[in-house]
């Protein structure tokens, strides 16, 4: 039996503000803040005086030339840069401009920003811009440019947002780009009364540590699976999406939140990142999935003695591969494919979650620390306002920590862009931080390989 609920859970992006002002401001200018990340592509629309006006979504569409950054530099070394360019510069042009005639008559039919404040991983910002990305491919890394970048929209290629003035903000390292630095400023994490630990969660995943004001970041290779990238019936947050899973011991069914826009629940088209959390988290704790990643065959789960209805629920595929199926097509008169997760998404999954626990796990260890002596841990991007924090410690995506020392921060890199945006007299102290950041380089340190082996383990910690 399959239950079918509506998703109540919104994104931390969507809870932040999602209610336009009501009154045209004539004399208001629109802004734009744009957060390139590898898979997803996110405009936050401004008035003038920084009033958050709406905000949109969209799959990158370099995706279509690889779903990471090496396989974007690899299209780049064989000369296909200028597409990835054209490609990224177009989409944000689009989606701002849908965003612009949405909001028309609040800027009295302005459809051109004052102003763009973009961020991204340093690969996309260099791609933005058209920049070498020679130094980007191979140690010792190096980026084309330092700091900021100020150009036009006449330069970038915008047609009737030639006025425009684009600003791309700093990075701080060639693997910790201007969207890490944004968060950073957003999240102020240079108090030197406190220890914390702040992760944005996405295909490269950014990290600082501030140790009483002493700072250190790095980032790691966590694949796109968190955005439903590479996932068998992955797919981004949308109607028809499940993102939340869970299963009922009881009776044997499997609950699924599906997101609607109406109170109608549609039948589910595919599986987020917050969704295959879920789902694997619920598979570990009723021993269909072992802690080391391994899915039980049916068979396997009979003799184990699992919930019956569960292990019904575990097959092969033509070429041997098994699965489990959370929901199956037809059997309700709806759907048009099987909703599944197998073996490889549990693979993927723990590829993804062992770089990030590695990446944390290294950076406490060189301040001799662990978990238990942070007062923060802070998880940005859109997706962590969708987990299920119990589901993501069972798999030990997150630590084991209490719930008050957990803060799920959304959008930090989107909105860290809006407050340079927004606060003039902050870009001095927040570029002065940015310098004394201590950028760690994960490959290099000799212990890597031995920890993220180690964070596969699919377990509490």
């Amino acid at each position: 039996m399959v239950i079918l609920r509506q998703a109540q859970r919104k994104s931390a992006k969507e809870r932040n503000g999602d209610v336009a002002p009501q009154k045209a401001v004539q004399q208001s200018n629109p802004r734009l803040c744009v957060d390139i990340g590898t898979t997803t592509v996110a405009i936050e629309l401004y008035d003038s005086a920084g009033q958050f006006v709406d905000g949109a979504q969209e799959n990158n569409r370099q995706l279509l030339m690889g779903s990471d950054v090496m396989m974007r530099l690899m299209h780049v070394k064989q000369g296909r840069g200028k597409r990835l360019t054209e490609e990224i510069r177009a989409q944000i042009y689009e989606m701002g401009m849908d965003l612009l005639q949405k909001h028309r008559r609040l800027f009295a039919d302005k459809l051109v920003p004052e102003c763009v404040y973009l961020v991204g991983n340093t690969v996309m910002c260099h791609l933005f811009l058209e920049k070498d990305c020679t130094g980007l491919m191979g140690a010792p890394f190096r980026s084309a440019y330092e700091g900021s970048y100020m150009t036009t929209g006449a330069e970038i290629g915008w047609q009737s947002w030639e006025q425009t003035t684009v600003y791309v903000l700093p990075g701080i390292a060639a693997h910790v780009g201007a969207d890490a630095a944004a968060m950073f400023g957003e999240l102020a994490l240079w108090h030197t009364d406190k220890k914390e630990l702040a992760v944005d969660i996405g295909t490269n995943a950014e990290m600082f540590l501030n140790v009483n004001g002493k700072v250190v970041a790095c980032s790691t290779a966590a694949g796109p699976a968190f955005e439903g990238q590479g996932i068998h019936c992955g797919k981004r947050a949308g109607v028809g999406v499940v993102n939340g899973v869970k299963l009922m011991r009881g009776n044997g069914a499997v609950v699924l939140d599906v997101i609607a826009e109406q109170p109608q629940v549609p039948a589910p088209v595919g599986l987020c990142g917050s969704g295959l959390i879920d789902a694997i988290a619920q598979m570990l704790q009723y021993g269909i999935v072992t802690k080391d990643g391994y899915m039980l065959s049916q068979e396997e789960a009979r003799q184990k003695g699992c919930v019956p209805a569960f292990a019904e629920r575990l097959r092969l595929d033509s070429a041997g591969e098994k699965y489990f199926v959370l929901y199956e097509a037809g059997v309700d008169g709806r759907g048009e494919k099987d909703l599944v997760v197998t073996q490889s998404d549990i693979r993927t999954f723990q590829l993804g979650k062992a770089a990030i626990r590695a990446g944390m796990e290294m950076m406490l260890a060189r301040q001799h620390l662990t978990v238990n002596d942070l007062d923060t841990l802070f998880v940005a991007g859109v997706f962590g306002g969708f987990l299920h924090p119990e589901n993501a410690k069972k798999t030990g995506l997150l630590p084991d920590l209490p719930m008050h020392k957990l803060q799920f921060v959304g959008n930090a890199a989107g909105r860290g862009a809006a407050k340079v945006m927004r606060q003039p007299d902050f870009v001095k102290e927040w570029t002065e931080q940015i310098s004394r950041v201590e950028h760690i380089e994960l490959a290099d340190e000799p212990n890597f390989q031995t920890v993220y082996m180690q964070a596969m383990e699919l377990a509490h910690w």
